[in-house]
């Protein structure tokens, strides 16, 4: 296993480029210290013995041979001030980066997105009173698509190949929601490691994984922000360090940035990437190259899109390895058992959804049925008939809603 706290291996974090980059080795700052320090004194005894003709002031043309001391007395003693200190902050840093310490911060860190995913006002909405279930299907890599398929989409991640997922849907499809489940249920279920690289009996883990003994911890981080002049791995820290400060600082003075970094580096946090569209068009480009370097070696993540925007920058396989699911229009059943739970048969959305089978195209019911197969339009419609004075009714009388974009606005 590499001892992220031994001495020789200590890197600080710097500000660019991806997991693996943008770290100094403590050695080479001191080296550097050193260098400065002796070329400073070499600069002043040649100056010195040149004897350049400089106007001094009468009793300040000082004898060579004693300043060359003085000089070199403050030099080295300028360098042994600066080795004492690089040496007591590095005795600093190894204390945060100890394993104790580093584990302490992912327990932390899953505590507080317990708190937080939990009381996501988008769960509340997806599960109350029982979560809508949306279908995807997978992108295969002959640009073919599998069926629609459900059910867990942890267990989905968990099979895929290298834990590399995106999730690309239509406006409204429910790609946050996906991605906030998919956090919930890994959080949830995060699995111990055997001590050997294996997980459940699943392969070897090339000895890079989490060494704290369990699965990486899966934070949401929408890109909305993300400048791609910086880094991602870098900005990701950054954003961790910011929205998780306590468990960032697993003790007193530990640099929050530094320590969201090594876990990030050390795979304890699966980076969700949340709206790859929703970074300015002319920087996609960008950020897709971005995403691309910094992920090299196998770094698992997942990252949601709407598919046109993706579409247009995803690398190639050869280049990018990934797993790719497109979200699919709700099934009219799942329609139904969202807005009308149990089926009730007196419910006001009874004669509505009876309407709605076998709808002609073009009818009023056909642009309704449309609308409903989009999750964020179910929840939309679902809130706004909820109260007694509402009957969605009014959403198939005849000439009320001349398109699909009339009734979601309505």
């Amino acid at each position: 296993m590499i001892q992220i706290a031994h001495v020789d291996r200590l890197e600080l974090a710097a500000v660019t480029g991806g997991p693996s980059d943008g770290h100094r080795r403590l050695g080479a700052e001191s080296w550097s210290g050193w260098v400065a320090g002796l070329a400073g004194a070499a600069l002043a005894v040649i100056l010195l013995f040149a004897r350049p003709d400089l106007a001094l002031p009468r009793g300040l043309d000082p004898d060579p041979g004693a300043t060359v001391q003085l000089l070199l007395t403050g030099i080295l003693g300028l360098s042994a001030g600066r080795w004492v200190l690089l040496r007591a902050r590095g005795r600093r840093m190894r204390r945060w980066l100890s394993e104790p310490h580093l584990a302490r911060a992912v327990e932390d860190l899953t505590d507080d997105l317990s708190l937080r995913y939990g009381g996501d006002e988008r769960w509340e909405l997806i599960r109350n009173p029982e979560p809508i279930e949306v279908p995807w299907r997978e992108e295969e890599r002959g640009g073919g698509t599998g069926a629609p398929c459900g059910g867990s989409i942890a267990a989905y991640f968990r099979a895929t190949p290298a834990r590399r997922l995106v999730i690309t849907g239509g406006p409204g499809a429910g790609k946050s929601v996906l991605a906030l489940r998919l956090a919930a249920e890994l959080l949830q279920e995060r699995q111990p490691y055997d001590g050997q690289g294996t997980r459940d009996g699943q392969g070897p883990r090339d000895g890079r994984g989490p060494r704290d003994g369990q699965g990486p911890v899966p934070v949401i981080v929408p890109l909305a922000s993300w400048d791609p002049r910086e880094g991602l791995y870098p900005w990701i820290a950054r954003h961790v360090a910011a929205e998780y400060a306590r468990a960032c600082t697993p003790v007193t003075g530990a640099p929050p940035v530094a320590v969201a970094l090594v876990l990030l580096r050390t795979r304890r946090i699966l980076p969700i990437l949340d709206g790859f569209d929703e970074i300015p068009a002319d920087v996609r480009k960008r950020a897709m190259r971005r995403l691309r370097d910094g992920t090299k070696g196998g770094f698992p993540f997942v990252l949601t899109s709407r598919q046109d925007e993706y579409r247009e920058h995803a690398p190639e396989q050869n280049v990018f390895a990934r797993s790719e699911i497109t979200l699919c229009p709700l099934a009219d059943s799942a329609v139904a058992a969202y807005l009308n739970p149990g089926g009730r048969p007196m419910s006001r959305w009874t004669e509505v959804l009876s309407r709605l089978e076998g709808a002609v195209d073009g009818t009023p019911e056909d642009r309704l049925r449309s609308v409903l197969q989009v999750p964020l339009m179910a929840n939309l419609a679902r809130e706004a008939f909820s109260e007694e004075d509402t009957d969605p009714r009014e959403l198939l009388v005849p000439g009320a809603f001349v398109d699909t974009a009339a009734i979601e606005r309505r």
